[in-house]
């Protein structure tokens, strides 16, 4: 059987030091075995589709299932392989473009915006979810109880729940939801990298390569090759963002300060949430991230003098949003009870027009959607 990684550099077919592309700190990654290699395979859900080369997580399980016998061993030996050659951030450059790339899938938004998915090679994500689960813990300690959108278990429960403690006791005060445009795709990567430098060297050896350079991201025939941003579907994605916002959020000082990746919750006397405001705004700013001020929404506790506060926001944000208590939610759930019904009612609407659509989807994708979603506990 031919070497899997003898294109990328093994120790069979070793390339000369002018090919690679070395990193400086390759010396920090871990090298893992065979059996963490097929755990994080053995994690894609079924019908993962794969990346620019085709090769679907689903190919390499069957690849390297029991029955496949000694082929199945002697592929999971050069795919271990691979997988250490890559997180030690020596890959032949030759092959980086691909093996780093993504096919590009455009979701719409509920605003009519678009989110692009980046569905990246299978042997890309899973490095990156064996880091994942290698560092996770080491990961959310850094960023807890700030960061609650990566490593904190029922981290947007715990932020639900934690806003209507403070509207409770929060006489006086305010409550400012922070929206940040593009974030994923506009964060500086210089920044992604010195950070992951300085906090995770045992990982930024692999993030060096994958984002060293410009990406390569194919949707339909158009090549696109941003520089900037990570890319969302990589499963390190959010990791790295939240590394590049953290040293911005632990220095604000207002009473309620928790984040889910980049949406922000700040609570707190008026002038302080409002210096908060006018730091990160600055702060994010130099690392290429820009607030969505249309977005941003303000929220005023029992007793706060309203005119005066708005004055002082509608000074520096003039298009914040400010919401009551029917329309306050976060992370897209109601917080007062007197909201529930309106909640309930969009669900339902929501539904309704689903379950006609449903009627002109193909015969394919209506198996596809009985086998994995139609049944007792995913429908609840």
């Amino acid at each position: 059987m031919p070497s899997l990684s003898s294109g990328v550099g093994n120790s069979a077919s070793q390339p000369s030091s002018n090919d690679l592309e070395r990193c400086p700190l390759c010396s920090q990654a871990r090298f893992f075995k065979g059996r963490e290699v097929i755990t994080a395979l053995s994690s894609f859900r079924s019908g993962s589709a794969g990346g620019l080369d085709g090769l679907s997580p689903q190919h390499l399980k069957d690849l390297t299932s029991s029955g496949a016998g000694e082929s199945g061993e002697m592929l999971l030996r050069e795919l271990t392989a691979l997988i250490n050659l890559m997180l030690s951030g020596m890959v032949n450059e030759s092959v980086i473009d691909v093996l780093y790339g993504a096919n590009l899938c455009a979701l719409r938004k509920r605003d009519g915006g678009i989110r692009p998915i980046a569905v990246g090679t299978t042997y890309r994500r899973m490095a990156a979810k064996i880091c994942c689960k290698f560092y996770g813990e080491i990961i959310s300690k850094k960023f807890q109880p700030l960061q609650l959108g990566y490593g904190s278990k029922g981290g947007c429960e715990a932020a639900v729940h934690a806003l209507p403690t403070f509207l409770n006791s929060g006489k006086g005060e305010v409550v400012l939801k922070v929206d940040i445009k593009n974030a994923f795709n506009s964060v500086n990567r210089d920044t992604l990298l010195a950070e992951a430098k300085n906090e995770l060297p045992q990982i930024y050896s692999f993030l060096w390569q994958c984002y060293r350079h410009p990406s390569k991201l194919l949707y339909r025939d158009n090549l696109l090759e941003p520089a900037v941003g990570c890319q969302q579907g990589d499963p390190l994605g959010p990791v790295i963002f939240s590394l590049a916002i953290h040293p911005i959020i632990r220095q604000l000082n207002s009473k309620l300060n928790f984040w889910y990746l980049d949406d922000g919750t700040l609570g707190g006397d008026v002038d302080t949430v409002l210096n908060d405001y006018l730091f990160f705004l600055n702060k994010f700013n130099s690392i290429g991230l820009d607030l969505n001020i249309s977005k941003c929404e303000i929220f005023l506790c029992d007793g706060t003098d309203r005119q005066q506060t708005l004055s002082k926001f509608n000074a520096i944000a003039p298009s914040i949003k400010i919401v009551d208590e029917i329309s306050l939610r976060l992370l897209g759930s109601p917080i007062y009870e007197d909201s529930f019904q309106n909640f309930v009612n969009e669900k339902i609407q929501n539904f309704k027009n689903i379950s006609n659509r449903l009627l002109q989807i193909n015969m394919h994708s209506a198996i596809t959607l009985i086998r994995f979603c139609c049944f007792g506990p995913k429908l609840t």
